[in-house]
């Protein structure tokens, strides 16, 4: 078993930051939990994180984001174009609040779809959603109103 001489961690923190490494390199280099070093980081007073998270292929660019919703793109298929997970997709428009299909006025969907006599399918065909959508979207409209499953719109 080998014993580890003492590490004069201001020391360390200053060379570290001369070369330009942030706190995993300098653990990396140490043979360190970044944990360790983080510790000792906030022990000196010693401001000092990891480099920012950047933001995959920049995805975070609200230009693209809005662009995709333009082009009525689904989040799975802006994430197979931009080459990313779709959570990646996901995360990104929860962030900048954006959404990639208009909010919908469900209301006068389901009274459109009860008196033209069309079916969720139907109706989830012609507004190109699934058909889940349209059934999250009824029972969502029917919890608000309060109106019960006798008045309810398309089956």
């Amino acid at each position: 078993m080998s014993r580890r001489l003492p590490i004069d961690w201001a020391l360390m923190f200053e060379q570290a930051q001369e070369t330009g490494w942030d706190v995993s390199d300098l653990a990396l280099h140490l043979d360190v939990d970044l944990r360790t070093v983080l510790y000792y980081a906030d022990r000196l007073g010693i401001a000092w994180r990891r480099k920012p998270h950047a933001s995959p292929r920049g995805i975070d660019r609200p230009a693209v984001l809005e662009a995709a919703r333009h082009e009525n793109l689904t989040a799975i298929a802006l994430a197979g174009r931009l080459g990313v997970a779709r959570q990646t997709v996901y995360s990104a428009l929860r962030r900048h609040g954006l959404y990639l299909s208009e909010r919908r006025d469900w209301t006068s969907e389901f009274a459109r779809a009860a008196a033209t006599g069309e079916t969720q399918s139907q109706l989830a065909r012609r507004l190109r959603v699934s058909r889940q959508a349209v059934t999250k979207a009824k029972k969502r409209l029917l919890k608000t109103t309060g109106r019960g499953p006798s008045n309810a719109t398309p089956t």
